[in-house]
């Protein structure tokens, strides 16, 4: 592991690369409502909230 963010991310190196590794739950009721948005939007969120937790180390 080259950097650990906590349990959301980290970058760790596969053989002479690097790969982010990033995680996050998104729940339904909480953080979103299905009542309201689509699978297709829910998943569009859970893609932007993972790409702000890595640009926050840059």
């Amino acid at each position: 592991i080259i950097k650990g963010i906590g349990d959301d991310a980290s970058i760790i190196k596969v053989g002479n690369r690097y790969l982010a590794v990033t995680t996050d739950t998104l729940v339904d009721g909480d953080h979103f409502s299905l009542r309201y948005f689509n699978p297709e939007q829910v998943g569009k969120k859970a893609e932007e909230i993972s790409i702000f937790i890595f640009l926050l180390w840059f």
